[in-house]
């Protein structure tokens, strides 16, 4: 199903909604349709979210100059606007960077993050 949420991303649900959550952001120039080899192994055990950037895709064009700190507040905004409170958040290239970025503006409400297989456990 996919959904428009009030910022005009373009997001779409996969999935059981009874099972954890996996976020999945493309690349520069892409759209959520990259992932879509890769969406029908995951919803056997995920509720899976593709989105598209601010820009790109189906979703809005951004209302400042695009950056990591808009991207990155797009991800937490449609975090907050789906009442997701966890996830696994997979990316790459820009979306990567996103992650990446994310995790830092979100460290006081995130128990754990995986980069590249390293688990960091705040205590």
């Amino acid at each position: 199903m996919t959904t428009l949420a009030p910022d005009g991303t373009n997001f779409t649900f996969n999935g059981p909604n009874t099972t954890p959550v996996v976020v999945l952001i493309h690349g520069l120039g892409l759209n959520k349709d990259c992932w879509q080899w890769m969406i029908p192994d995951l919803t056997d055990s995920y509720r899976v979210l593709s989105y598209d950037l601010h820009g790109h895709g189906e979703s809005s064009d951004p209302i400042t100059e695009p950056n990591l700190s808009l991207f990155s507040k797009q991800l937490k905004d449609m975090l907050d606007y789906c009442k997701i409170q966890k996830s696994v958040i997979i990316g790459f290239s820009l979306g990567g960077m996103i992650c990446l970025l994310y995790t830092t503006d979100a460290a006081d409400e995130e128990d754990s993050v995986d980069l590249g297989g390293r688990r960091i456990i705040k205590k």
